[in-house]
């Protein structure tokens, strides 16, 4: 029977290269089995604020390894240029596919004004947020009230007056939508009051 201890000791050299080679090669099996589990992946270079428009400029390609949650992130298979950003990114961050958004086309896209009533306006709707528009219609002559509507949805509210809020007023919110939604709201902003809802994401 081989008495390993004295094996050893007859040759300590020999048996510590041999472990060496074997821790070797089984890290580079454990680095080669990493390396099939990476994904490019959309990063970004500088902080996004929400609201921003993502291109060259502030997106790159990023290798890293997401083995469970790679649905959530969005890969380079995937431009994303022209898209916005639906919330602050901070330099380096990967770019979550619930973070990003289709805005209207450049052609299509509109930015409409319009004044909200300070209760009627969640406090924390800021640059980027979305949010539906309902219009609740002023009572009628015969004392009655039309039906409340909703006449735009998830839309991108490009700008909120900060001012105006802080003095307590109508609240001046800018928001992006495409062409053929402009009518439609404007004249909801007749003889109706008109409340902003913000969306969840």
């Amino acid at each position: 029977m081989i008495d390993i201890k004295r094996e050893i000791s007859k040759r300590p050299r020999s048996y510590l290269a041999g472990l060496l080679i074997a821790i070797s090669f089984v890290a580079a099996l454990l680095i080669t089995s990493a390396a099939n589990h990476t994904v490019l992946v959309w990063a970004s270079t500088n902080h996004i604020s929400a609201g921003d428009t993502l291109d060259s400029t502030n997106l790159r390609e990023i290798r890293v390894l997401l083995p469970e949650n790679s649905n959530k992130y969005i890969t380079t298979r995937s431009s994303i240029a022209g898209y916005t950003s639906t919330r602050s990114v901070e330099a380096g961050e990967l770019i979550a596919v619930s973070g990003v958004t289709r805005a209207p086309a450049g052609s299509d896209a509109r930015y409409l004004p319009i004044r909200v009533a300070r209760n009627d306006l969640p406090i924390d709707v800021l640059r980027g947020s979305y949010v539906d528009i309902y219009a609740l219609p002023i009572r009628d002559s015969s004392g009655n009230f039309a039906p409340v509507r909703q006449v735009a949805h998830s839309v991108l509210v490009d700008n909120v007056d900060g001012k105006s809020r802080d003095l307590g007023g109508e609240i001046g919110v800018v928001v992006l939508i495409g062409k053929s939604s402009v009518l439609a709201v404007m004249e909801s902003l007749v003889n109706s009051r008109i409340v902003m809802v913000r969306s969840a994401l």
